[in-house]
């Protein structure tokens, strides 16, 4: 087990001698990491023993951060220090915008902010139980009460135990988008708490494999909190409530979305909304004649499509 293992690695010896062991270790890892990260983007197509090697860096790379977060006892360390950012990048070499379609764009950056997600969780799980074991150190019998503490630690699981684990916890229901979903919900708290039921719900179900009657279980909770977010999402009026994903909402109103040159009267934003248009499509913004050189051929174009 990864938090077992790298606890009692932690307490062994002088207190001093083992961060300073570890943060070279760290060190090493994110140097080593960011050098493979340049050599990945700069191949024109990533093969599939790339992609393998992706998986295992980002892998390595959360587990040295992790263990980072049990030597500093922060859980926000591993964004201080550039590790989220690190993560962020390998995570969009796993999922790469390949359409130029907008609502594919906007679809798969959910993802990535759904994997991204994932990870700070499991950070905040490993933090909560480094706590507890701070909550020992003072209190009177310690050394019973930390024996049992480290015997408890045995039937706790983590998606950094192994590789596999650790991508399907990444992985598993992502393509459902229920994390974007709950995302577009106006209420905060409730965007926050239907986010959390997910990812704990997640976090607990990749401890067991597909085909384990424990895996059935937790599958019957994740289709009926699906089923919740499905009926809370998409009941109502566009953007009453809880609101509804984006790209659901684009497929609604771009039939009636044009832009009529004869209604458009000021010259800034037409502009604007060109250089918008290019950005989302990734495109950089191109300088443009001013609107009355454009006025005569913009009277002769059908609607704008918005694609």
């Amino acid at each position: 087990m990864f938090i077992k293992e790298t606890i009692h690695e932690l307490s062994q010896g002088e207190f001093p001698e083992v961060p300073a062991h570890k943060i070279q270790q760290w060190e090493e890892n994110y140097a080593g990491i960011q050098s493979q990260l340049e050599h990945w983007k700069s191949l024109p197509e990533l093969s599939s023993d790339d992609i393998r090697c992706i998986n295992n860096a980002l892998y390595e790379h959360i587990k040295a951060e992790a263990t980072w977060l049990m030597i500093c006892h922060n859980p926000a360390a591993w964004q201080e220090n550039g590790g989220k950012l690190l993560a962020e990048e390998l995570i969009k070499l796993l999922l790469p915008l390949k359409s130029s379609d907008i609502t594919e764009r906007i679809k798969q950056e959910f993802f990535r902010q759904d994997m991204c997600a994932r990870v700070s969780y499991a950070f905040s799980r490993i933090h909560d139980i480094m706590m507890d074991e701070l909550d020992f150190i003072d209190i009177e019998e310690a050394d019973e009460l930390q024996n049992r503490f480290r015997t408890d630690l045995s039937k706790v699981t983590c998606p950094l135990d192994s590789v596999k684990i650790f991508m399907q916890f990444l992985n598993n229901h992502v393509s459902d988008g229920n994390w974007q979903r709950v995302s577009c919900a106006r209420n905060q708290h409730a965007r926050w708490q239907g986010q959390r039921e997910l990812l704990e719900l997640e976090y607990e179900q990749c401890q067991y494999q597909p085909g384990d009657p424990d895996y059935a279980i937790y599958e019957n909770k994740y289709r009926v909190l699906r089923n919740m977010i499905e009926i809370e999402c998409d009941s109502g009026p566009a953007g009453f409530k809880n609101g509804i994903t984006p790209w659901t909402l684009r497929n609604i109103i771009r039939s009636r979305v044009t832009l009529s040159p004869k209604a458009e009267k000021k010259r800034w934003t037409w502009l604007q909304y060109c250089d918008l248009k290019d950005i989302v499509n990734g495109k950089q913004p191109q300088e443009r004649p001013p609107y009355w050189q454009l006025r005569s051929r913009l009277e002769k174009l059908q609607p704008l499509d918005l694609d």
